[in-house]
């Protein structure tokens, strides 16, 4: 019933109903915003409890969110207490932290039983005298008062602080210890793919790298986007002399020849939000890309170039339930891209050539959906999503058999928060003589398949012990999974990517033998590509993000690798958030109300 709405810019139009009139949204900028920036430009009298600590020294604003506490509650509060030690160590700084104005009721009111931690660190920050408390009850004078924000980056504060010109550092919650020597490996060794494509490799930051030899020691080839943030793109494959690179949050695909990019495929922009696509499939000249949340199926035929837009039967495959977003499995099949529901039985069939859609049913007596499929000349593997039941299907028969008697011992829980779950047991089968092998997912175990007789026992890795490294640093959900079949310590020899670690293996599942195949990077040549100060992305704006080569100790002690901060360049970024950003969004408001109503 309102006759217009003020957004804060026009880049926020899209994201109201459609239907919606465009001339009832108004992109005139935010009060708030003029208010920071006129008390930045006179700061106000400080404080006088605040005067001696915050005396020569360069003030941190600490912004401890709601979203983040409950996103996960142990890691914030680890995450608080690595903050407060980093500051007791860094004597010429000053910790200014100020809670959300709501945490400790949400601690009572959905985290009781974490409320009891979060007071014990905050009598140690009090008692110890390790900065300032702030509670008091405008934010926009504290800004003005302070140097630089460390926190969340999906917060309103940023902003804030973008356009008045201050450093901005993103916490990571999940990293609790300043980093080690090969720390960086976890960050820049991300993932591979589970087949023969590992030639290239996109690290933090969208750069790729490029392993000539086919031998993983990488070098730097360039960058696939201006943003500091990673995950703008994933498969890279190898066709004809390019290199193509296909997306997750970019909506475009790259072509690399020469160790350049010499042209970039635009696709039809459908979202303003992460998460465009979930993965891509190659069916020889043909490259598919999974959607998340973008509304089709992608073809590309990299003969000419050309894509098409598949809109029909994306629903099956992607659900979204109880607040969270499911994909089923997918895979090529004897040149059919086939996509499976992560709720139901139901199957998507696309032929590569003609795009002709089928809609298939396995009719397993199993209802759980797909989470993973592996296909075979004659059949398609496929696990749950939900249960332990695993499917055996002939597409072209239609026959199946389903298995479901899993050794004893066998667990799944959460990895997250820790409890049993009926979720996700599996991440992968492997073909193994007359066997499958099941990788975990969120399992506590490898599980050996005999196809014929239906037996299920416990196979174990060959490693001895494996190290445990820090999940901030390393991050996964899983320890591991196996990738393409090498032969190279004799027959049934798998290549084996150790995600906990970052490390790659050749493993015989016959005998057991193993060998190690070294990752390589120059240290030198990756903090020389280091990001820094940088637009992190489309919806962080510029700031730089913690990191093994950026870590929070190394912004106490102004020792950033890579771009240092640029306070124009900042401002510049956060432009794009708001309107009328010279501190005039208010006189603007006022002056378009009282023009109508007149």
């Amino acid at each position: 019933f309102a006759d217009y709405i003020i957004i804060q810019a026009e880049k926020f139009r899209k994201f109201y109903d459609p239907d919606l009139p465009g001339e009832k949204l108004l992109p005139l900028g935010s009060p708030k915003l003029d208010k920071v920036m006129r008390l930045c430009k006179n700061p106000p009298e400080v404080p006088k409890a605040w005067k001696e600590k915050i005396a020569g020294r360069r003030v941190y604003f600490y912004n401890t969110s709601i979203n983040e506490m409950l996103a996960n509650t142990e890691t914030f509060l680890r995450k608080m207490e690595y903050v407060f030690q980093c500051f007791a160590k860094c004597k010429h700084v000053c910790l200014l932290w100020r809670p959300h104005p709501l945490l400790e009721s949400t601690f009572d009111s959905m985290r009781a039983e974490y409320k009891p931690v979060y007071e014990k660190l905050k009598r140690y920050f009090l008692e110890n005298g390790l900065g300032i408390y702030d509670d008091t009850p405008e934010i926009e004078p504290t800004i003005a008062l302070c140097d630089a924000y460390i926190g969340d980056a999906r917060t309103s504060v940023t902003s804030l602080f973008g356009m008045a010109g201050k450093p901005v550092f993103v916490l990571n919650n999940d990293i609790h210890f300043g980093p080690e020597e090969d720390d960086w490996r976890g960050e820049i060794i991300n993932d591979f793919r589970m087949d023969e494509y590992d030639e290239w490799m996109i690290t933090q930051g969208n750069k790729l790298y490029h392993a000539a030899e086919s031998d993983y020691h990488y070098k730097y080839c360039c960058d696939l986007s201006k943003y500091a943030a990673g995950g703008y793109y994933c498969s890279v494959f190898p066709i004809n002399g390019k290199a193509y690179v296909c997306p997750v949050n970019a909506q475009d695909i790259l072509v690399i020849q020469h160790e350049k990019i010499v042209k970039k495929i635009e696709l039809e922009h459908h979202l303003e939000q992460p998460g465009a696509f979930w993965y891509a499939w190659r069916s020889g000249d043909y490259i598919f890309l999974i959607p998340n949340l973008y509304p089709a199926i992608v073809r590309l035929d990299t003969r000419n170039d050309e894509v098409c837009y598949l809109y029909e039967g994306v629903d099956i495959f992607g659900k979204e339930a109880n607040g969270q977003r499911k994909i089923g499995g997918s895979c090529i099949w004897n040149k059919y891209l086939m996509l499976a529901s992560p709720d139901d039985n139901q199957v998507l069939a696309i032929d590569s050539e003609s795009m002709r859609i089928q809609r298939l049913s396995t009719m397993a007596q199993n209802h759980c959906g797909c989470v993973m499929m592996t296909a075979t000349k004659e059949e398609i593997w496929m696990l749950p999503y939900e249960g332990t039941t695993i499917t055996r299907w002939n597409p072209a028969t239609g026959e199946i058999r389903e298995y479901s008697e899993l050794p004893d011992g066998f667990q799944c829980h959460d990895p997250m928060y820790g409890y049993e779950s009926a979720e996700l047991p599996f991440f992968m089968a492997v073909p193994y003589r007359n066997n499958l092998l099941l990788v975990p997912n969120q399992s506590n175990m490898f599980v050996l398949l005999d196809r014929e007789t239906g037996e299920m026992k416990e196979w174990k890795l060959p490693f001895a012990a494996l190290e445990e490294r820090n999940a901030g640093y390393y991050p996964g959900y899983i320890s591991g999974y196996f990738r393409q079949r090498t032969d190279s310590l004799g027959e049934w020899t798998y290549r084996y990517f150790h995600v906990s670690d970052r490390r790659m293996y050749d493993i015989n599942l016959d005998t057991g033998d193993y060998r190690e195949i070294p990752i390589v990077f120059d240290k030198a040549q990756l903090e020389g590509h280091e990001s820094g100060f940088e637009q992190v992305s489309d919806w962080i704006g510029y700031s730089c993000m913690e990191s093994a080569f950026n870590s929070l100790t190394d912004l106490l002690e102004d020792r950033i690798t890579g771009q240092a901060f640029d306070r124009d360049k900042q401002i510049q970024s956060y432009q794009k958030v708001a309107a009328n950003s010279d501190g005039t969004c208010g006189e603007k408001v006022y002056q378009f109300i009282k023009t109508k109503c007149q």
